[in-house]
C-alpha cells in the first residue's frame, strides 16, 4: 500500500520505504528546475513526486499500473531507490493511497464507490461498472488488510470516506431485503 509524505517528511518517507512499504514522497514543482538533465514534462507542475520503494519489482510494477511510460528507477539499490511522477501517474498514486483499493480506472460503480477488479468489498452483491458492465461482486471475500468485517458476511475499508461507507451500508441494507446470501 502507498502512503503520502509531505516535502518536510523525507525521513519519515525513506524509512517507511526501508521498512517493507511504498512512500510517495510529494514535493514542490519548483524542485525539478534543480537537475538540467529532468524530462521536460516534469516543468511547470505545480507538484512532482518520489515513489520510494525497495522492492525493485514491485516499483516497477506500480509504476506500470500508475500509468507511467517510461520507467528510470533513480538511484537503485540504495535506500533512495525511487522513480519520479507527475501528472496522471501522480494523480492515480495519490488516489490509491488514499483508498488502498486497486481502482479500475475507466469508470465508477454505479452506488459512487470506486470499480474494484481484484478485491471485492460487496460480498454476496453484483454491481456492475457503469462503463464496462463488468460484475463486480463474488460470494465471500476473504479478508484482507485494512478492512474489517461488517453484518451480514461483509468487508469494509475504514479507509473509505464516510459518505461512501454510508452509503455502502444503505445499499448492503437494501439489498439485504432482496438478496439471499448463501
Amino acid at each position: 500500500m502507498i502512503r503520502i509524505f509531505q516535502q518536510h517528511e523525507i525521513h519519515a518517507a525513506l524509512e517507511h520505504a526501508t521498512s517493507g512499504g511504498q512512500a510517495l514522497h510529494l514535493m514542490s514543482g519548483r524542485w525539478a528546475y534543480l537537475r538540467p538533465d529532468t524530462p521536460g514534462c516534469f516543468k511547470g507542475r505545480r507538484e512532482i513526486a518520489h515513489l520510494f520503494d525497495q522492492d525493485k519489482a514491485r516499483l516497477v510494477a506500480t509504476a506500470r499500473r500508475l500509468g507511467v511510460r517510461v520507467i528510470l528507477i533513480e538511484r537503485p539499490g540504495t535506500q533512495r531507490q525511487h522513480i519520479d511522477l507527475c501528472g496522471r501517474p501522480l494523480e492515480r498514486a495519490k488516489q490509491e493511497a488514499k483508498c488502498p483499493l486497486r481502482l479500475c480506472q475507466r469508470a465508477t460503480l454505479k452506488i459512487g464507490l470506486p470499480c474494484m477488479m481484484d478485491i471485492h468489498i460487496l460480498a454476496g452483491l453484483t454491481p456492475a461498472c457503469e462503463v464496462c458492465g463488468a460484475g463486480i461482486g463474488i460470494a465471500r471475500m476473504r479478508e484482507a488488510s485494512g478492512f474489517r468485517p461488517v453484518e451480514g458476511g461483509f468487508y469494509i475499508s475504514d479507509n473509505l470516506a464516510a459518505d461512501q461507507i454510508r452509503r455502502l451500508q444503505d445499499e448492503i441494507a437494501r439489498r439485504n431485503t432482496t438478496v439471499s446470501h448463501g
